[in-house]
């Protein structure tokens, strides 16, 4: 075997190991982190994985999907030490509030810190909950805490914008006990 085949081989261990880690480490605290992409690229001297084209990932209940992600792991970024990075046009986000309610977003770039469970949309970013919309230039997600921010872009007239739908009251039938017990036989 020649250095170049030797290399490459050791090269696409470190990735494959780089990869698994990011798994495994995030399977052990919060849930497993499920990538798949057409192409995927491992910079080892920065601990940085690129996945490239019809990128999907999935971790619990959420789902993003783009153009291309970054996925960081440093001990500098605290506990978990992951954070997703995609960009798309636009990159797109759903999920699921603790009542089962969707709840879906999309923007040109989303920030994904694993370990605060917050997701930043950037750039022409939009966000849809239970019938109700907003938009602004940038929105921040906290999936835990279940509280959405947004803030317009400073030095720009764009202001933040949300549509409030009204909620429809169930119309449920009214029982014959109910009836009875307000005299209407």
């Amino acid at each position: 075997m020649n250095n170049k085949m030797i290399y490459k081989k050791r090269f696409l261990i470190a990735a494959l190991a780089l990869v698994t880690n990011f798994t495994v480490h995030a399977k052990e605290l919060v849930g497993k982190v499920a990538i798949s992409a057409d192409t995927q690229q491992a910079d080892l001297k920065r601990n940085i994985v690129i996945f490239k084209n019809n990128v999907d990932i999935y971790h619990n209940d959420k789902n993003i999907k783009a153009d291309l992600l970054e996925v960081h792991r440093r001990t500098e970024l605290g506990k978990e030490k992951q954070l997703l990075i995609a960009t798309g046009n636009p990159a797109t986000f759903s999920g699921k509030l603790k009542d089962g309610k969707p709840v879906t977003a999309s923007a040109k770039n989303i920030r994904y810190d694993v370990a605060a469970g917050t997701l930043t949309f950037n750039g022409n970013a939009k966000i849809n909950q239970s019938g109700q919309s907003m938009s602004a230039k940038t929105i921040v997600y906290d999936h835990k805490q279940e509280l959405i921010t947004a803030n317009k872009d400073k030095g720009s007239d764009q202001r933040v914008h949300t549509i409030l739908t009204p909620v429809k009251k169930d119309k449920r039938p009214v029982k014959k006990e109910e009836k009875d017990n307000t005299g209407n036989n």
